[in-house]
C-alpha cells in the first residue's frame, strides 16, 4: 500500500489488489468516503503541526536510512548514454 498527496489537497492511496474480494472491499470503501468537515481538518492540523514539522518522524522521506538503493548503488547499473547527455545539459 502506498499513500501520498495527489496535489490540490487530495490524498492518493494505492493498494495492491490480487483478488476479487480485495477489489470489492476497495470499491466499497471508496464509495462510502466522506471528506472531513473543514473544522475537523483544521483541528487535526493544529494538533499535529509541531510533530509534522521537519520530518522528525518520517525518516523514510528525510534520510537515506531506509533506502536500500542508496546503500547498493550497483543495483542501478550503468547510466545510459542518453542519460549522460541529458545530465550534461541540465
Amino acid at each position: 500500500m502506498v499513500c501520498g498527496n495527489a496535489g490540490s489537497g487530495k490524498t492518493l492511496l494505492i493498494t495492491g489488489i490480487d483478488s476479487q474480494k480485495l477489489l470489492n472491499q476497495a470499491i466499497a470503501v471508496a464509495s462510502k468516503f466522506e471528506p472531513l468537515a473543514p473544522d475537523t481538518v483544521r483541528h487535526i492540523l493544529s494538533r499535529t503541526r509541531e510533530a509534522a514539522q521537519g520530518g522528525k518522524y518520517e525518516l523514510f522521506k528525510t534520510s537515506a536510512h531506509f533506502d536500500a538503493t542508496a546503500r547498493h548503488p550497483e543495483w542501478l547499473g550503468e547510466e545510459l548514454p542518453a542519460v549522460e547527455r541529458l545530465a550534461k545539459t541540465a
